[in-house]
């Protein structure tokens, strides 16, 4: 089940984090200069209205580049060696707190079963990015933080569901007993 959460989180993030990449901010419109007044000629009824050039994708900024590869290369390592990519990113970011790196810890406090999974710390890691206009990891840090956002709320309901069957096992198991203890008195 952790494979598949891992598969499924690692796909979601690289697929919604390709396409953040290619969104720009629009840019402001200058003001039209002024023209002389002339009025168009009609369109020749043969006439073909030419259309607007495809939009050819654009490629993730070097940032963004650089947090997706160092995603990929996390899913490679094992237990230990994730361990150890932990220490390093969390002493890289108390050294220089930049947004490369506080996107790694992130990254990694948001990793499912992991050992140092904290989902509360990814929130508040990525908070500054997300505010900040300025940084070249906005939009990807918004993806993060509502990816994050919804696997805690997808945990807090696997949570809830697993105490219902918690319940209902245990109802059951009573239920056999209650029918066992029955059995014997006749």
């Amino acid at each position: 089940m952790s494979d598949v959460r891992w598969a499924v989180s690692a796909t979601v993030m690289l697929m919604l984090a390709g396409g953040c990449a290619g969104l720009k901010s629009p840019e402001p419109e200058s003001p039209p200069e002024p023209a002389e007044a002339v009025e168009p000629a009609p369109p020749a009824p043969d006439a073909i209205e030419p259309r607007p050039a495809p939009v050819l994708p654009v490629a993730p900024a070097p940032e963004i580049r650089r947090v997706l590869d160092y995603f990929r290369g996390l899913r490679k390592l094992s237990g230990a060696e994730l361990a150890r990519e932990y220490d390093n990113a969390r002493s890289a970011f108390a050294r220089t707190r930049s947004d490369y790196d506080r996107a790694r810890l992130a990254l990694l406090h948001a990793l499912p079963d992991a050992a140092f999974n904290d989902e509360s710390r990814a929130l508040e890691l990525l908070e500054p990015l997300v505010r900040s206009q300025n940084s070249m990891l906005n939009d990807l840090a918004f993806l993060m933080h509502s990816f994050v956002q919804q696997q805690r709320r997808l945990g807090h309901s696997l949570q809830g569901v697993q105490e219902k069957l918690d319940a209902l096992k245990a109802l059951e198991k009573s239920l056999i007993e209650r029918q066992r203890g029955g059995e014997k008195r006749k």
